[in-house]
C-alpha cells in the first residue's frame, strides 16, 4: 500500500492528550535486480470533516490534542439573571471573556465513551482514511466542572458573608479569604 502508515487507526487517547500524525505517499517502480527499482515521494493533504479547534492539520501532519470532544450539558446563570444552556466548556469561558457568567448551577457528562475523528489523505489521485479514537474518561469535564465553580463569583460572595458573619466563632476562618483570593488571583 502506498500510503504510510498503513494502519489506518493512528491513535487511541484521552482529551488533553498530544498526538502528532504524518502520512507519507510512495510509489515504487517495482523493477527488481541490481539497481532495482524507484520510490517516489508525492505530496500529501489531509482533510477532515470533523474538525476540533485544537487540532491542526497542516499539509500531510496531524497535531494538537482534542478539547470539547463530547456533548455535556452544562446550565449557568448570567449576570443579568438569564439562564443559559450549552454543551461545550468553550462556551463558558467565551461567558466569563464577556462577563456575563455569574455562576456554574448544572453540569451533565456526555455518556458516550468513544468518539471517533476522521481524516482524508489524498495523494497521486489516491486517497486513504485514517481514525483518531478520543476516548471519554470524564476527567476534563469533573476538572471544568471544579475550576468555574470556583471562579464563580456568587459562591465566593457567599462563602465571604458566611466567613464574615462568624469570624469571631472560629480562628482558622481569618485565613480562608487569603487562599480564596489566591486562587482567584486576587492578591
Amino acid at each position: 500500500m502506498p500510503f504510510i502508515p498503513s494502519l489506518t487507526t493512528l491513535n487511541t487517547v484521552n482529551e488533553l492528550k498530544n498526538i502528532s500524525h504524518t502520512i507519507t505517499y510512495v510509489e515504487s517502480t517495482g523493477a527488481s535486480g541490481i539497481g532495482g527499482g524507484t520510490d517516489t515521494f508525492y505530496p500529501v493533504t489531509i482533510t477532515t470533516t470533523m474538525p476540533n479547534g485544537t487540532v491542526n492539520i497542516s499539509g500531510d501532519t496531524i497535531s494538537g490534542y482534542y478539547t470539547d470532544s463530547f456533548n455535556n450539558e452544562i446550565k449557568y446563570r448570567t449576570v443579568d439573571d438569564q439562564f443559559v444552556t450549552v454543551n461545550k466548556w468553550q462556551d463558558i469561558a467565551y461567558a466569563i471573556a464577556a462577563e456575563s457568567l455569574s455562576e456554574l448551577y448544572y453540569y451533565k457528562a456526555d455518556t458516550t465513551v468513544r468518539k471517533i475523528y476522521s481524516y482524508t489523505a489524498t495523494a497521486n489521485g489516491n486517497s486513504q482514511t485514517y481514525t483518531i479514537n478520543v476516548d471519554n474518561d470524564w476527567t476534563f469535564g469533573r476538572n471544568q466542572l471544579i475550576k468555574y465553580t470556583n471562579l464563580s463569583s456568587y459562591q465566593q460572595n457567599i462563602l465571604v458573608e458566611w466567613i464574615n458573619n462568624n469570624i469571631g466563632k472560629v480562628k482558622w476562618l481569618n485565613n480562608v479569604i487569603e487562599v480564596i483570593d489566591w486562587e482567584n488571583n486576587n492578591l
